[in-house]
């Protein structure tokens, strides 16, 4: 099924490629003028989308085996990895892009130049929205459950356990004291 989607994908990507490029190059069959009586333009656009389909059918029907494999290893990624990370990654992937949003109109008199800037801007936004997600999950994770930003409950976290477990396995108070001291301090950083 996924082998089938990828190849009418394929097809109507070579499709709109091809009447897109007809168009941009502005190409014409001088020898079928008044030859079929069809508007020039109608008879290149058909041609070429069907050109552009036929010829990334092939590409699609050769690569369709390995793509797919690498869509499933893919989804099989996805599937491993946490809700919690996928959450703070997209949430800082959108962040990224609304400020990219905001970016882009400023480029706009830049000319042809500040539309391939405005999709470098883009993309850099994204990435870094994503990162910046990815690298401050806790807190983003303690945002939504108490509404307050960055106040982590040390409750839910390991540290708790491994007080527990230092209680029990200590063989002094005052193990325990300076282990306390320490998780306090960084907490307070």
């Amino acid at each position: 099924m996924l082998k089938k989607f990828i190849l009418a994908f394929a097809g109507l990507s070579g499709a709109w490629l091809g009447y897109t490029l007809h168009h941009i190059a502005g190409w014409k069959f001088p020898e079928l003028n008044g030859v079929l009586n069809i508007n020039d333009s109608v008879w290149g656009s058909l041609v070429f989308a069907a050109l552009g389909a036929i010829l990334f059918l092939l590409i699609g029907s050769l690569c369709a085996q390995w793509v797919s494999s690498r869509l499933h290893s893919f989804i099989a990624s996805f599937s491993n990895t946490p809700m919690s990370e996928l959450a703070a990654g997209a949430t800082g992937l959108i962040g990224g892009l609304l400020l990219a949003i905001l970016i882009y109109p400023s480029l706009t008199w830049l000319g042809k130049v500040g539309q391939i800037t405005g999709v470098a801007v883009t993309m850099a936004c994204g990435y870094m929205g994503l990162r910046i997600g990815l690298e401050k999950k806790e807190e983003l994770a303690s945002l939504w459950t108490s509404g307050k930003w960055g106040q982590l409950d040390y409750r839910k976290s390991g540290r708790l356990r491994s007080i527990k477990s230092l209680i029990l396995a200590s063989s002094s108070m005052e193990e325990l004291r300076t282990y306390v001291r320490l998780v306090l301090s960084k907490a307070r950083l």
